[in-house]
């Protein structure tokens, strides 16, 4: 974990990665604040500028689960899940390299806040994370996509300007 905050609490550095399209991908710091005497534990995200995508007592989420090679920590508050990738990098580092991880950041918070968490709603239906395999085909069928482009793009220019 990134830092020990004072009377117990936990910040990380990371990635909050939008669960619907076209949401926020803002880098910033996950906290996780213990209960105190007048306050539940609560779970926070900040980005870099200031702007606050979750504040939530921790007794509230549920679902906690790690995803994108066991690099992001996902959880979800209500029907809305929440996604932060743990890497200084962050989604863009975990595909390129966190096959290669072992012991992760993510991990690490799963496993403190596992016994914490609740259960879903009733009615509310989680949708579990990206499978390994399914994040591998992913990138690669992407790889291979970006591959083609680009032959196709070297291909017309050789054509247009060889032709002159």
């Amino acid at each position: 974990m990134d830092g020990v905050l004072p009377a117990g609490g936990v910040r990380g550095y990371g990635q909050y990665l939008p669960a619907r399209l076209g949401g926020p991908s803002k880098f910033g710091y996950l906290t996780f604040l213990p209960a105190s005497d007048s306050a539940p534990a609560m779970l926070t995200f900040i980005s870099k500028d200031n702007e606050r995508y979750v504040n939530v007592p921790v007794a509230e989420l549920h679902s906690l689960a790690l995803a994108d090679y066991n690099t992001t920590l996902e959880f979800w508050h209500d029907d809305l899940r929440h996604r932060v990738c743990l890497l200084p990098k962050g989604l863009a580092q975990a595909n390129v390299m966190a096959e290669f991880t072992g012991d992760t950041e993510a991990r690490h918070w799963q496993a403190m806040l596992a016994p914490m968490v609740g259960d879903p709603p009733v009615g509310v239906r989680v949708k579990p994370p990206m499978s390994k395999g399914k994040r591998v085909a992913l990138n690669y069928s992407l790889g291979c996509l970006l591959a083609v482009v680009v032959i196709i793009a070297v291909i017309l220019g050789m054509a247009l300007f060889g032709s002159r």
